[in-house]
């Protein structure tokens, strides 16, 4: 599959995290989750990969975090990626006007 997005060829290695499944229904109580988890010292120098293969909900409060994640990311820094994304996923940034922001990220 090619790879779509924010693909930074800058960028030379690193940690690469384990992918983070996320769950079927991305909440207010996985938003505040996904924020402590970017919060880390690490969250700068990894490679985070999600694997959103089984979402069918992504509330607006956790595209918020993500979003807010990726846009507070130097331009130099280990890129994020979506590993096989369900429809839900990819629909959920549409309906509210982020599919550009979506697109920042690379996909598996």
């Amino acid at each position: 599959m090619p790879r779509l997005g924010g693909h930074n060829p800058s960028w030379r290695g690193g940690k690469v995290s384990e992918p983070i499944v996320l769950e079927a229904r991305l909440g207010l109580p996985q938003a505040e989750a996904l924020l402590d988890r970017l919060r880390q010292p690490d969250a700068l120098s990894e490679e985070l990969a999600f694997d959103a293969s089984g979402v069918e909900e992504s509330s607006a409060a956790w595209i918020a975090v993500l979003i807010g994640f990726l846009q507070a990311r130097p331009d130099s820094t280990a890129p994020v990626r979506v590993i096989d994304p369900s429809s839900e996923f990819v629909d959920a940034f549409s309906d509210l006007g982020l599919f550009q922001d979506l697109m920042r990220m690379e996909f598996s």
